[in-house]
């Protein structure tokens, strides 16, 4: 792949021997493992970027793990983490017409442990020592999706208005927050 031809590395960490099997091909090194345990994994040394894409909650102690993935990154090294947005307009709206239940898939899903809103993870990414460049919101969902009235054609310039909506409100129309850290520390001082 492209990454490779770059001279990247690709390593992953999952604790579903599917996700292995279906992804593993991917990676140079595919671990079984569980993030709850990151130093038992056998994972490649120290990286330039680790990549949490939407695991922190499912995690038991998100700023544990947080903590213990600097030691795995270089000093200036780059983490990139998403999380759902717990209190979207869609989330809002459920729970205000009684239909907050939990779903097998999604934000409220049966194995979710943990949310967030953008404040909470600011501060979460803050608590735990990263330096924090940049937090992205993200609405990879389209208007259309949350409102189906604006399929039609008729309202069709309309849905273009989600990325405006979600960067003048994101805490209502995020979908998704990205967090790009920097590690300030040295990793033998941690």
């Amino acid at each position: 792949g492209v990454t490779r031809e770059a001279g990247a590395r690709l390593d992953g960490l999952d604790m579903s021997p599917a996700a292995i099997a279906e992804n593993g091909a991917l990676y140079e090194r595919a671990v079984l493992g569980d993030a709850n345990r990151i130093d038992e994994a056998p994972l490649g040394g120290r990286y330039d970027i680790i990549l949490l894409s939407d695991l922190l909650p499912y995690v038991v102690d998100p700023g544990d793990l947080l903590s213990r993935l600097k030691k795995r990154l270089v000093k200036g090294g780059l983490l990139v983490a998403s999380v759902p947005n717990a209190v979207n307009v869609r989330i809002r709206l459920g729970v205000l017409f009684g239909r907050a239940r939990l779903r097998r898939r999604g934000t409220f899903n049966e194995k979710t442990l943990r949310f967030w809103d953008g404040h909470s993870f600011r501060r979460l990414l803050c608590r735990t020592g990263w330096r924090l460049d940049r937090l992205d919101a993200s609405s990879n969902a389209p208007l259309s999706r949350m409102f189906p009235l604006l399929r039609r054609r008729a309202f069709g310039p309309l849905s273009r208005l989600g990325r405006l909506f979600t960067q003048a409100f994101p805490g209502l129309f995020a979908q998704h927050y990205v967090a790009f850290c920097t590690n300030p520390n040295e990793s033998d001082l941690l």
